[in-house]
């Protein structure tokens, strides 16, 4: 009888003791998961300016005005029916303190290319000069500097946070 109830007892802490700790491990999980989603809400950016020449050279300024770093990982540049124009892949193209202002005149910026052979600076790209006159829309994927990961950009597509942006040219010359 006694030998039924230790083992009964030690069946039965045996088993709160790994309750409790998936518990913990389930916990620390979701405390994870919304950490990532806060810093998610809290990356904003601004389209302050843009430039767009008839020879199709658009250059974005772009501000940084939420409350943590952020990665610039993608654009995507699509006609004003959906179609595709380019695209780049998920990487880190730039990265933007709080309050910092993208500036595609300088020339330290880390180079993108955009289906083509030509780098372009941060925030600077063609478009072809056909749809300069109609516009065009741009998306800009972002990502807090601390989710942004380096070896699965996979990864990256899933958390990013996207910002679409109407880019027309104005007058002639």
């Amino acid at each position: 009888m006694a030998i039924l109830l230790s083992v009964t007892v030690a069946a039965g802490i045996a088993i709160w003791f790994y309750a409790s700790s998936r518990a913990e491990i389930i916990s620390v999980q979701f405390n994870e998961e919304n950490n990532a989603a806060l810093k998610q809400l809290n990356s904003v950016i601004n389209l302050e300016h843009y430039t767009l020449s008839s020879n199709g050279l658009a250059k974005l300024w772009i501000r940084n005005i939420g409350g943590t770093e952020i990665v610039i990982t993608r654009f995507q540049i699509f006609d004003l029916s959906g179609g595709l124009i380019s695209s780049t892949d998920f990487t880190c193209i730039t990265i933007l303190d709080i309050l910092e202002l993208s500036n595609p005149d300088v020339d330290d910026a880390e180079c993108i290319s955009l289906g083509s052979t030509a780098p372009y600076k941060t925030t600077k790209f063609n478009i072809p000069p056909s749809y300069v006159d109609e516009g065009v829309v741009v998306l800009v994927y972002i990502l807090p500097k601390d989710l942004y990961n380096v070896d699965l950009p996979v990864i990256n597509q899933d958390r990013a946070v996207i910002y679409d942006y109407y880019l027309r040219r104005f007058g002639g010359g």
